[in-house]
């Protein structure tokens, strides 16, 4: 008897405990914490020689917060087309700030997309990247490169 008992004892103590550390993540509320993303241009070649004359980039950028299997799209942003050859000056004037609010830093995370797409001559190359803003740090940045 006194094992039995001490048996049903033990297994409401420890169903009491994972009920409450699950209640404990339900019912408490985190709080929101405002993201700050800087995005930055940089240039990985030179492109003032003659063979880049009628080459162009396009830029286009999406910030997705995902909630578990929820995606919400946050923004997105389509650059004008641009010579490769005028980087260095698109690349002063190119400076983004994204401010994200309400970003719950245990159940939310925030992607960065963005596709930089050459052109030349009727040719087109898009080339993807992805980026996961990390979590416990308010300002991050982001180095497109060219």
């Amino acid at each position: 008897m006194k094992k039995i008992l001490f048996t049903l004892i033990l297994s409401m103590a420890f169903i009491t405990a994972s009920f409450h550390a699950q209640v404990k993540k339900l019912v408490i509320r985190e709080n929101k914490v405002c993201k700050n993303i800087d995005m930055a241009i940089s240039a990985n070649n030179n492109y003032s020689s003659n063979a880049y004359k009628y080459c162009e980039a396009r830029i286009d950028y999406t910030v997705i917060k995902v909630k578990g299997a929820h995606i919400d799209t946050l923004m997105q942003k389509q650059f004008l087309p641009f010579k490769l050859k005028e980087l260095p000056s698109f690349a002063k004037e190119f400076n983004e700030q994204i401010a994200i609010k309400d970003v719950s830093e245990r159940k939310e995370q925030i992607w960065i997309s963005y596709t930089v797409t050459y052109s030349s001559k009727g040719s087109v190359l898009c080339v993807n990247h992805e980026q996961l803003v990390p979590k416990g740090v308010e300002g991050d940045s982001i180095r497109i490169h060219i």
